[in-house]
């Protein structure tokens, strides 16, 4: 089995907030938050929060959020 994994992009320029679309209808969402100076991740199915996160950058943020969909799939 292929997985393709999905490519975020930035969707908010007033806030560091990134999506992936993935082949599977789940919504992969990294956002930076000012208050806790912290990255934020999540995946959504069916419009639900299905797991999510923290990560230290932007980086573990959007590799956490992969592998967690993958695990979630």
């Amino acid at each position: 089995m292929t997985i393709k994994i999905p490519r975020f992009r930035r969707v908010d320029k007033r806030v560091e907030q990134y999506e992936a679309d993935a082949d599977d209808g789940a919504r992969l969402v990294v956002v930076y938050n000012d208050q806790w100076e912290s990255w934020f991740w999540r995946v959504e199915r069916q419009g639900q929060t299905t797991v999510a996160g923290s990560a230290p950058d932007w980086i573990e943020a959007q590799e956490r959020a992969i592998s967690a969909w993958i695990a979630t799939r």
